[in-house]
């Protein structure tokens, strides 16, 4: 499992120096040891800066740095505070948006009663997506102690929200048995749902370790000049430090004269005033009570060892780990006989009444006057402090956590009968409008409306189909856009025609989850800027999907063909959907070698469907055709082009002695190309004697497609330079039952071997013709193949079956993928949003972007400053312009961009690179820089980079202009390539240099 655990507990003010945040680093620590095969990550809040790097240090030899991750938030948010309530809710949704963004199988909080009058934040599933969640369980001491501990209106109020979150978790891991049982009594909560795994304490508690000259200086420092009664642990009412105080002053004056007592731990002003008021009150001298206050990490271990006994009188602990601490260092240990402490001493001889005051007094003079018995509980001690271990707490938690984990995997996701059907916005082409994906939709919306509640968005709202048109609520891009906050689901069928064009703009406003038909939306794209129906579409998309060495190549008209036949500007939209569905393993292939395997690892696949034709009789179909009994017809369908291979076919034919000596008649079904192809294609059919034979439909209406679907006895459908579509017309012919012959080309290769001729990618035209042969004369095998073609479609491809894929693909992208997260995170906060201000918004939106993943290539930010403030010749220009094309050319794996600085920090000069090089188009706003962890920085000017301020949750690596230094040789190796990278950078610093 990927287990992340939120180590705010070791950062917030009120528990880093105190028993949790102690328990939270050791057990950490120790679940580090015996992670196993378990990927184990840390994550800190900026909200507490000076712990990061200590925490980071403690871990060093532990985890790899990468695997510590510091979650950026809008402050302040003390929830305490109410003019913090929106702040905070952005903040806990930003949390977890964080914590989505790192993928976690489970979470583990621990310490979830933080933030009341500090920054730390946490939750559980507020932005309705629930990641398994363990919560540490120290205690429930307010809620036992009630009238005690919440007076205080808004601290109850804030402790009963805790409560309530505490309650969504998964599992409790109490520190004691006492503390399991509390969980389970006073939150009526499952047995197996809190388990105890106890505690221990550090390797640094143990027998004494200092010589007698660093304890003298111990003891001088603290000013205890007698032996001395030692506790140590918290300043609050249950602690019983007032018991304690007064048990003291009831000893014997032989022994108290002879002892002094030391409160060791952080004490508020007020309280050690009132604590002093007390001692004199009671007629103690003020040198008979120290209060040392804060003592550091290193000195706790030696307070122990010297120590003549250590009291622990608290009426309840949910562990009590002082005890066992002071138990490891070789002292007598006594404590109060409630909650966990009996479980923890392990000796009734070591107890006492804590309500007492004489209980507590005779316990202590017994131990301090009894040498044999202070013998004995020290030598107790020590043995019962070996049964306790953090490698042992820390097993028993991994081991929760995946018995919890492998219980909650096995529940179905199919909450459909309780929570109704969510609404979805469906935006896709529909008929009328010819595209093979509007005819895609029509099929499934009517089975995918048994799982949502629909909405079909169109660019115009007439459409042809009569169920869609009687049975659905249809709205067009304007309504859309006025209404974009009312679904819970948005899905875009994408696909590399002018049919998607009112769809780009729709997702900009709303991104949802694509359904991707074509992996390549170049030719689309292209067209829809070149003809001024969408100005810049193409451009941007280019700059976004493959930076702006595309752009410089764009700049030539003469590179478009190539750029749109060779980029597929996906990426742009794919990097913002919330989560992408793809209907082959092909697609996914080309989606990893575009985008990399992080970004793709999580995307859905969804076979192509097609619904299961009603079949007439093919006689009547041939009859209406024209097309005799006796003949043979072999059908192409689709659109033809280059890349259907139509030629090759027809060549295969024409060359077959067969088709003359029989009667064979091959009919291209579908719109001929309109350029070079589709006229050398005609062209060879006018010259052969066969002609009569050949026919090309032109386009052809649904009844005439189907007319052809059905006479057909065979089909051919071939394929070349595949860019990550599925093929409907070859689903349709196994639909139908004709017999097919294709090439193993992009998906097609996926279908089964048992339901077509499938060729080589790379055929031969001889494979072509035999194949042909083959199946125009063995009726059995055109039968064979007819019978498992449409078994194969009825099942595996049928609406219904299709539907409730879709339906499994996008409720776990809803609850699974960042993205999509952020979405719901989104509209949340802007439902709440009239508690907040331009500045809040400002903070959360620059903590979202913080806190995001970056994924796919890094970035190299080149600060141009210098250069956008020097005026330069044309010839300096064009060989500065010559050295970043040719330095871009050289480093694929590095997406570069032009920043310029300001007082506020970094800003992109995407203005300024327009014209410096001369672009087709503007390509973007000059936004201020959010920098992902991974990203470097370049300046032209050599005394900034190491001087530039950057928020240190994302610094990238700053590069000197010294080459070969040590800190460029480091980072070189973090990269594949990045050396090279480097030296292309100081070889084109060098020629800006000269050209300066």
């Amino acid at each position: 499992m990927r287990i992340v655990l939120d180590l705010q507990a070791c950062q917030s003010t009120g528990s880093r120096h105190r028993g949790i945040g102690r328990y939270s680093m050791a057990l950490a620590k120790a679940m580090l040891r015996n992670a196993g095969s378990h990927d184990i990550h840390l994550l800190l809040s900026n909200a507490f800066p000076e712990t990061i790097e200590p925490i980071r240090r403690e871990f060093a030899n532990l985890i790899s740095q990468n695997n510590i991750h510091v979650w950026k938030l809008p402050l302040p948010v003390a929830e305490l505070y109410p003019e913090n309530a929106w702040r905070l809710r952005a903040a806990q949704l930003v949390r977890e948006q964080m914590l989505a963004s790192l993928r976690p199988d489970y979470v583990h909080i621990t310490s979830l009663f933080e933030g009341s009058g500090d920054d730390a934040v946490s939750s559980i599933g507020l932005n309705g997506v629930h990641i398994p969640t363990a919560v540490t369980l120290y205690d429930l001491i307010p809620l036992v102690y009630e009238k005690q501990y919440l007076v205080d209106e808004r601290q109850r109020a804030w402790y009963y929200r805790r409560l309530h979150q505490l309650k969504r978790a998964d599992l409790l891991l109490a520190i004691s048995e006492s503390s399991r049982q509390e969980g389970i009594q006073y939150l009526q909560l499952d047995q197996e749902k809190v388990v105890n795994i106890s505690s221990a304490v550090d390797e640094c508690f143990q027998l004494s370790t200092a010589n007698e000259s660093q304890m003298a200086e111990l003891r001088q420092r603290y000013h205890l000049h007698k032996p001395y009664v030692m506790y140590t642990g918290g300043i609050d009412l249950r602690k019983n430090i007032d018991g304690l105080i007064e048990a003291y002053a009831k000893l014997p004056l032989p022994v108290r004269s002879t002892h002094q007592l030391a409160i060791v731990c952080s004490i508020r002003p007020e309280e050690k005033d009132r604590l002093k008021a007390f001692v004199k009150k009671i007629g103690l001298a003020e040198a008979d009570v120290i209060f040392t206050g804060f003592v550091p990490d290193q000195d706790l271990p030696l307070l122990y060892q010297g120590c003549k006994l250590f009291v622990f009188p608290s009426w309840h602990e949910g562990f009590g780990l002082p005890a066992l601490e002071a138990m490891s260092c070789g002292v007598p240990v006594i404590a109060a006989n409630t909650s966990s402490l009996p479980e923890v001493v392990g000796n009734p001889n070591a107890l006492f009444d804590p309500r007492s005051i004489t209980s507590i007094a005779e316990k202590m003079l017994e131990v301090l006057t009894q040498a044999p018995l202070a013998a004995e509980l020290v030598q107790h001690g020590l043995a019962q402090a070996k049964l306790f271990s953090w490698d042992a707490s820390a097993k028993r938690a991994l081991a929760a956590m995946e018995e919890s984990f492998a219980s909650l995997a096995e529940r179905s996701m199919d909450q459909k009968a309780s929570t109704g059907r969510p609404k979805l916005a469906y935006i896709s082409p529909l008929p009328p409008i010819e595209s093979g994906i509007a005819d895609y939709s029509a099929e499934l919306v009517p089975a995918l409306d048994e799982f949502y509640d629909l909405t079909l968005i169109v660019e115009e709202t007439k459409v042809s189909d009569s169920w869609l048109a009687a049975n659905m609520p249809i709205r067009d891009a304007n309504w859309f856009k006025q209404n974009l906050n009312d679904f819970d689901r948005v899905v875009f069928h994408f696909g590399n025609s002018p049919a998607h064009a009112y769809m780009y703009e729709l997702f900009e406003c709303r991104p949802g989850i694509v359904v991707l038909h074509d992996f390549f939306l170049g030719d689309s794209l292209a067209y829809l800027d070149m003809n001024g129906i969408q100005p810049g579409i193409w451009t941007h998309a280019l700059y976004g999907a493959h930076g702006i060495s595309a752009l410089l190549e764009q700049k030539e008209p003469k590179n478009h063909p190539q750029l749109i036949q060779r980029l597929p500007c996906s990426p742009h939209y794919l990097h913002k959907a919330e989560g992408v569905i793809v209907h082959s393993e092909y697609s996914l292939g080309l989606a990893k070698k575009w985008m990399g395997e992080a970004e793709t690892q999580n995307w859905k696949l969804v076979p192509h469907l097609r619904k299961s034709p009603i079949i007439n009789e093919k006689s009547e179909a041939r009859r209406k055709l024209g097309i005799a009994d006796d003949e043979i017809l072999v059908c192409s369908f689709g659109m033809l082009g280059a890349n259907k291979q139509n030629i090759r076919l027809l060549e295969a034919c024409l060359a077959s002695d067969w088709l003359k000596q029989n009667k064979v008649r091959l009919v291209f079904v579908g719109q001929n190309d309109g350029g070079e192809y589709g006229r050398a294609l005609t062209q060879l059919i006018q010259k052969n004697d066969l002609r009569e034979r050949v026919v090309i439909t032109g386009f052809a209406s649904q009844e005439l497609y189907r007319d052809y679907l059905q006479a057909a006895d065979l089909a051919v459908q071939l394929r070349t330079a595949s860019r990550g579509e599925s093929s409907g017309t070859i689903f349709d012919c196994l639909c139908y039952g004709l017999a097919l012959i294709a090439n193993k080309n992009g998906s097609i290769a996926e279908l089964p071997a048992n339901v077509a001729v499938l060729l080589d990618d790379e055929f031969q035209t001889q494979q072509l013709q035999a194949a042909i042969h083959q199946l125009c004369t063995d009726a059995s095998l055109r039968a064979q193949l007819s019978k498992a073609a449409q078994q194969y479609m009825s099942i595996d491809r049928s609406p219904r079956y299709i539907a409730n894929q879709y339906f499994e693909a996008i409720e776990s992208i809803c609850v699974t993928e960042p993205n999509a997260i952020l979405q719901s995170s989104l509209r949340q906060l802007i439902k709440d949003s009239s508690q907040a201000n331009e500045i809040d918004w400002l903070m959360t939106a620059g903590a979202i972007a913080a806190n995001r993943a970056q994924l796919g290539t890094p970035s190299l930010y080149i600060d141009v400053t210098e250069l956008v403030n020097t005026e330069l010749t044309p010839s300096q220009k064009n060989r500065i312009a010559d050295a970043f094309s040719t330095f871009m050319r050289e480093t694929p794996t590095l997406r570069l961009e032009f920043v310029v600085r300001s007082e506020l920090g970094l800003y992109y000069a995407r203005t300024w690179a327009t014209h410096f090089f001369e672009l087709l188009a503007a390509f973007g706003e000059d936004n201020r820089v959010e920098f992902h962890e991974g990203d470097l920085y370049f300046s032209l000017d050599a005394g900034v980079s190491t001087s530039l301020t950057i928020e240190p949750t994302a610094a990238p690596y700053l590069l000197s202009m010294v080459d070969d230094t040590e800190s460029n040789r480091d980072h070189s190796n973090r990269n594949d390539g990045l050396h090279a990278s480097l030296s292309a950078l100081r070889q084109a610093v060098d020629a800006l240099r000269r050209a300066l």
